[in-house]
């Protein structure tokens, strides 16, 4: 029994740590990041499955590139991805899904920074 409650909490921290995405599933990727999205920028249905279609393809690619370690051609994927982005969503969404990935990042280095320490 504490060993279940080690290894739950182990888990749970481990979640917290950014961890649970590293074992996703592409389609798991493109989920989730569609249901954030649709609940922050208040996604029609059009522009959900849009959301999840180009999710779907960047995290297939991005999935790939990471075996391989080709950080400029993961960034070029990345690039394009927001391009594309932008033209599913509206300007005052695209401004708002901005300061989402601005917040995103800040908060990964900031994680990178504290396992580090």
């Amino acid at each position: 029994m504490i060993l279940a409650l080690c290894l739950g909490m182990y888990g749970t921290s481990q979640a917290q740590n950014g961890w649970e995405g590293r074992n996703m599933t592409p389609e798991d990727r493109a989920t989730k990041q569609a249901q954030r999205m649709t609940e922050t920028l208040q996604l029609n249905a059009d522009q959900k499955q849009k959301v999840y279609d180009l999710s779907l393809e960047t995290a297939k690619q991005m999935q790939e590139l990471r075996s391989s370690g080709d950080h400029d051609a993961m960034k070029d994927v990345k690039e394009k991805n927001d391009t594309k982005m932008k033209g599913i969503l509206t300007a005052d969404q695209y401004t708002k899904y901005q300061e989402m990935r601005a917040e995103r990042m800040q908060k990964m280095q900031e994680r990178q920074q504290q396992s580090g320490d």
